[in-house]
């Protein structure tokens, strides 16, 4: 119920600077779980936050292992599929073959 709140918030509020924070705040997941210099443990919770970030806004339970799937095994080329912010906030993830750690901490969906 919380998830669907939030999903409708993103949808129904149109303010840039809202949508611009949020994927600012996916984009620093991604680099601290593709940083390791974290502790595992910190890594791992980035991974489950951008995970439950992006379960969130997509609000369609289907759909969210194939993005994570071309996240991890696929380029931009790929990933037409993905939603144009997903591809920007992720780009490390799409331009090039993550660590095993960033595999393993997104796949514990």
């Amino acid at each position: 119920q919380v998830q669907e709140k939030i999903h409708d918030i993103f949808c129904k509020n149109a303010e840039t600077s809202l949508w611009e924070a949020m994927c600012g705040l996916l984009t620093c997941f991604i680099e601290i779980l593709l940083d390791g210099d974290f502790l595992q443990t910190v890594q791992s919770t980035a991974g489950m936050a951008a995970l439950l970030f992006i379960k969130t806004i997509v609000n369609c339970d289907e759909l969210l292992p194939k993005l994570v799937h071309d996240l991890l095994f696929n380029s931009t080329q790929r990933a037409h599929d993905a939603p144009g912010w997903l591809i920007t906030s992720c780009r490390q993830l799409y331009d090039a073959v993550p660590p095993d750690d960033a595999i393993l901490f997104l796949s514990q969906e």
